[in-house]
């Protein structure tokens, strides 16, 4: 399955099975966040 969304403000996201790319004028602190929840909610607890 292949997801692509245009957000507000030019943002591109694309999910297919083994990726996502974010494209785009993203916010300050954007990735660290994004990063964060990506590991807690693929953590091992």
């Amino acid at each position: 399955m292949e997801l692509h969304e245009t957000l507000e403000g030019g943002i591109e996201i694309s999910v297919g099975d083994n990726h996502v790319l974010i494209t785009g004028p993203l916010p300050p602190g954007f990735r660290e966040a994004l990063v964060a929840r990506i590991a807690e909610s693929t953590s091992d607890e």
